[in-house]
This record gives C-alpha cells, structure tokens and sequence, in this order.
C-alpha cells in the first residue's frame, strides 16, 4: 500500500526514483509508522498522509539541497534530512534534534536502512559546533525565518545556502528576515495539492 501510494505520488509530479529509493523510502515510512505510537513523531500516521505531506513533500525540494554536508535543524521525524539522506548517498547529512527521544529514533533509523552518510546530533543547534563548514542548512517547520537565521548564525560561512521550507509567508516575516539578510530570495513550488509550498533561500556571504 505505502510502496503504490509513493510511485502513484511521484509519478504525478514527474519524479525518477530509483526502485532502491523507493523501497528505502517505503521502509521509512514504514518504521515512522511503527515508532510513532511511541513518539508522537508526526501528527497523522495514516500512510497517505506521511507518504504525501511529509516524504513527497521533502522529495519536492530535494533539487535545492544539492551540497556535500546538509544539516537538518530540528529534524523531528527526519524531515527533510533523512529523505535526502535517502535519495542522495553522496550528500553527509546531519540530522540535529534536541530531544533525546527522537534522535534515538533517528540513529536507529540510520542503522536499519544502512545509512552511513548520516549523523545523527542530540543537541540544539546554536550549541552545536561541528568540525567541518557546512554547505546547506535545512529546516522544516522550525519557527520564523528569523529565528532560524539567528539560531544558525555560528554556523554560516562564505558560499552556506540556508533554505527553509515554509507554507503561507507573511510580509512581516519575510521583512524582518531581510533587516538581517539582503542575499533572500523565495521559491514557489508548484504541486497540485498544496496551496502554498515555497522555500526561503538565503545564500550567505553573498
């Protein structure tokens, strides 16, 4: 069932997947379901809903995540850093979350799907000091732009790409974004089940 609603989902929205993507992706799925009576990872786990508003959904922006190092701020169930994770073995992804519980979850994800490019981070991101630059930081559901800006600021270097996953966007949002941040700019993603789906590009150093 997961496995048809995936292919039926990424085929409408032009999407190639490898079939060893994909099974991993549905195996995913598949411990979220497994795991979430537990942890309360997401706030729906009926299959269609995970497949369509969470791994679709990260599988939309994958194109803008293209680096060697991702960081995933408050990464919560894996979104969207396990999926790129997923999708892109090249890519080192480190997946950073607070809370104890969940990043338990995430590491055993990383072992069960055989994940070696990822790291899982038990800690908040602004106290995180990694040994090695990074090239995009990701967050999805975070809070404001702002906040997620000011969060990451230790880790910003010359050439970062921070990009944020948002719905609706307000003005105010946007504007005090860019009293800190002239190198913004916004993406609309065009999908068929989603009235607003845009990303917040802010390239550092820029």
């Amino acid at each position: 069932m997961i496995e048809g609603l995936l292919r039926q989902d990424i085929a409408a929205l032009g999407i190639t997947l490898e079939d060893g993507k994909v099974n991993t992706l549905v195996n995913f799925v598949e411990l979220i379901l497994k795991w979430n009576r537990i942890l309360n990872l997401v706030g729906s786990s009926s299959p269609d809903y995970l497949v369509r508003n969470h791994i679709v959904d990260c599988l939309i922006v994958a194109p803008y995540l293209g680096c060697n190092h991702l960081v995933d701020v408050g990464s919560g169930a894996g979104f969207p850093g396990m999926v790129i994770a997923i999708c892109n073995r090249r890519t080192k992804v480190s997946l950073v979350e607070s809370s104890a519980r969940k990043s338990r979850f995430l590491s055993q994800v990383a072992i069960e799907l055989r994940l070696p490019n990822v790291e899982v981070v038990t800690e908040r991101i602004e106290r995180w000091h990694p040994e090695h630059e990074i090239d995009c930081i990701v967050c999805r559901g975070y809070g404001s732009l702002r906040r997620f800006y000011d969060d990451t600021r230790a880790l910003h270097n010359d050439g970062c790409r921070l990009v944020a996953m948002k719905g609706a966007l307000s003005d105010a949002e946007l504007a005090d974004l860019r009293s800190v941040s002239t190198a913004t700019s916004v993406q609309m993603l065009d999908t068929p089940w989603w009235d607003h789906r845009q990303l917040v590009i802010i390239d550092v150093g820029a």
